[in-house]
C-alpha cells in the first residue's frame, strides 16, 4: 500500500520491553461520481516493531507518504462497552518512506 499518515505516529513499548508503534495510513482511489470524479480515502491501521518502529517514530508525521508491505492480521479486542470485537491491522513487514522531509 502507498499512502500518506493521518497522524504522527503513535510509539509504546510491550510488557516484554519490544517497541510497537502504530501508524494510520490513508490509501487513495478515483471514485466516479457522475460527471464528477471524487477521491475515495481508506484508513488501515498499520503495526510496525523493533527497528522499522524506532525509525517511523524518528523520521516521520502526519502527512508523510509511505509504502508498507506486510500482511493482515485479525484479533479480538475489549471495546470501551465491555464487548469484544474483532478487528484487522496491517502487520508492516517493510516500509519505504517516500518523502525527503525530515520530522519537525
Amino acid at each position: 500500500m502507498i499512502g500518506r499518515l493521518g497522524v504522527d505516529p503513535d510509539i509504546w513499548y510491550s510488557g516484554t520491553g519490544r517497541i510497537r508503534t502504530e501508524i494510520s495510513l490513508g490509501t487513495t482511489r478515483p471514485r466516479r461520481s457522475g460527471e464528477k470524479t471524487e477521491t475515495e480515502i481508506t484508513w488501515h491501521k498499520v503495526v510496525l516493531w523493533g527497528k522499522q518502529a524506532e525509525a517511523a517514530n524518528m523520521y516521520l508525521h502526519k502527512g508523510s507518504r509511505i509504502m508498507v508491505e506486510g500482511y493482515l492480521h485479525y484479533r479480538k479486542i475489549n471495546g470501551a462497552d465491555g464487548l469484544r470485537y474483532n478487528t484487522a491491522e496491517v502487520v508492516a513487514e517493510r516500509v519505504i518512506f517516500l518523502d525527503n522531509k525530515p520530522k519537525n
